[in-house]
């Protein structure tokens, strides 16, 4: 018989597939709570993070940090995939120590990937008797000391497990010995919203969206999709493309609904509930427009997203015809076509009407305010550059009609995605850093239009040979 047994090299490839911090801890609390926990501690010591919890025990040891292993001892849990405690332990080091007591017993284990060889055989876990609580506590030795989680993944944390929080469960979190408890993420105020329950393809879905009060935003979204006691996802799936600046809310997912392996995304049935989140919530999205959309504002994204999709077109179509270099770069270059104005439509007091209804199924751009410490966002769930309206060069670039530099900041931002999440995606030609990536989508000429002109709410605006804004009067 051949035989199939992965080498430790295999365990080496997942490594370097690292998870973000917040993608890791939240497994690991994920796990706690499955196991019936109400409380959750991540400490932080020197070169070590430890997650304990005060839940059933864990029942095998051993087929928890086993590759492919599943522990299925906690009823229908989030933990449908059994890959969570291996993905944060090889993400974060090479050594994992676990100590689990259930009903009882006592059970320790500590596992180095660098002690274990080709036949996969590594030290047996330890028992004995106790008479402590239930409970687990997972010890990751970390790669290297600076690596280890800030603030800021504490405040992600403390978003995604704000369900859980407002249930009465707890994550708390500390270093040298200091602790605080996470802080849950609320909705904000809405001048006005749609509730509903309904049911997609069988599945309960509870909504709640409005349209924000002056001044109020959400800590991300604009809609936060919550399953049991965490955030699954933040994006605007059910607007279609309509502006999402001005409107913020929470959609429980029942029972029933599947998740990717690390419950980021929602795995199945996510075009049905588009459709149905759409179907109620429309009427709203129309208003929020209106009150918070200009026709120049609207204009600007239609502008955006034709010069985005004509620009990735070129570079997709240079990929599949033209000759790779021996380094594996494209070249892009232009193509010498004119850039095609998408039509518009407006009613007399300058509103839109039905630009929004009709958006392209490519790249699609939209204004958001989400603080001043990032420039934007990308959703990968609908395809959509979110550019942040509360950093000064996007709000002065967006009122100028910039489209340049509002080019070039949505391009840095869909860089990035497509640099940081280029494991697993498929994406439109190779990715080998942020620099090469967005120089390589910069250089798309599509400002080759001597005569362009633009159209806005209060004249017009023409670019040169070298793309930049030459205002002239209208």
């Amino acid at each position: 018989m051949a035989n199939f047994r992965p080498t430790t090299h295999y365990i080496l490839s997942i490594q370097r597939q690292a998870l973000p911090w917040w993608k890791a801890l939240a497994e690991l609390i994920d796990n706690g709570f499955d196991a019936k926990a109400n409380r959750v501690v991540v400490n932080i010591k020197g070169r070590t993070v430890t997650v304990s919890d005060n839940g059933k025990g864990i029942p095998d040891i051993v087929k928890a940090v086993t590759l492919g292993g599943h522990v299925e001892a906690y009823g229908q849990g989030l933990g449908m995939y059994g890959v969570g405690l291996k993905d944060a332990w090889l993400s974060a080091g090479d050594r994992i120590d676990i100590a689990t007591i259930r009903d009882g017993m006592k059970t320790e284990l500590s596992i180095d990937i660098r002690n274990l060889n080709d036949d996969w055989e590594g030290p047996d876990p330890t028992t004995e008797t106790t008479d402590d609580e239930n409970g687990t506590s997972i010890m990751l030795h970390l790669r290297e000391k600076r690596n280890t989680p800030d603030s800021k993944v504490f405040d992600k944390l403390g978003f995604i497990f704000s369900p859980a929080i407002q249930q009465g469960l707890q994550v708390v979190y500390g270093t040298h010995g200091r602790f605080r408890p996470l802080r849950a993420a609320q909705l904000p105020p809405f001048s006005e919203s749609v509730q509903a329950s309904f049911e997609v393809d069988g599945k309960s879905v509870f909504l709640n969206v409005g349209i924000l009060q002056e001044g109020a935003r959400m800590t991300d979204g604009p809609f936060c999709f919550a399953h049991k006691h965490r955030i699954i996802d933040a994006s605007s799936l059910g607007a279609k493309g309509m502006s999402c600046l001005a409107v913020g809310g929470l959609i429980t997912l029942g029972e029933g609904w599947k998740f990717t392996k690390n419950k980021d995304a929602i795995a199945e049935n996510a075009d049905h509930l588009e459709d149905a989140i759409f179907e109620r919530i429309s009427p709203l999205l129309d208003k929020a427009s209106q009150q918070a959309m200009s026709f120049h504002s609207d204009q600007i994204r239609t502008e955006l997203e034709t010069m985005m999709n004509e620009s990735l077109n070129e570079l997709k179509k240079e990929a599949r015809d033209s000759t790779r270099e021996s380094s594996g770069t494209v070249s892009p270059g232009s193509s010498g076509k004119r850039r095609r104005r998408a039509s518009k439509t407006h009613d007399e007091s300058g509103n839109v009407t039905d630009v929004s209804k009709a958006r392209r199924n490519g790249l699609k751009i939209d204004w958001c305010k989400i603080g001043d410490d990032e420039i934007g966002r990308y959703d990968s769930r609908t395809n959509t550059v979110n550019l942040n309206m509360e950093i000064p060069i996007v709000s002065f670039a967006k009122e100028t009609s910039n489209m340049p530099a509002l080019y070039a900041v949505a391009l840095a931002i869909f860089s990035d995605w497509l640099c940081t999440h280029k494991d697993g995606q498929r994406t439109m030609f190779e990715v080998a850093d942020f620099g090469s990536t967005l120089g390589r989508l910069l250089k798309v000429k599509i400002f080759h239009d001597d005569n362009a002109r633009k159209t806005s709410g209060g004249g017009s605006v023409s670019y040169d040979d070298r793309g930049a804004v030459q205002p002239t009067e209208g």
